[in-house]
């Protein structure tokens, strides 16, 4: 059974090489065993948005839409330091949609399908 999985990490204030790198090393993987990923790197703020404030509040805004829709929930490491990705967790987790923290989790998913 294919899943769509969101892809939930810090993002805000960490240097934008690592973090399009972290979340595009798990989007692969995800779509690797077959499933499809849900990216929120993919929204852009509008240019006004000047204020780190507005600019966040302005993004969970479009992301948590996209969790809604998605089957599942797979946490970069570091996300205990992030709020968005907190709530994003806590929202997952308060809706019964599966939280998945290691890749290794994905895989054993992917594979009970199998059993």
């Amino acid at each position: 059974m294919s899943m769509k999985i969101y892809i939930s990490g810090p993002i805000t204030n960490h240097g934008k090489k690592s973090v399009t790198a972290s979340f595009l090393s798990a989007e692969g993987h995800i779509k690797r065993l077959g499933h499809a990923s849900v990216n929120p790197l993919c929204v852009e703020p509008p240019k006004d948005l000047r204020e780190k404030r507005d600019i966040w509040l302005y993004c969970m805004r479009k992301t948590i839409p996209m969790l809604m829709e998605a089957d599942a929930v797979y946490m970069l490491k570091g996300w205990k330091g992030s709020k968005g990705a907190v709530i994003e967790r806590n929202l997952a987790l308060s809706l019964g949609i599966p939280v998945f923290y290691k890749l290794e989790d994905l895989y054993i998913q992917y594979e009970s399908q199998f059993i």
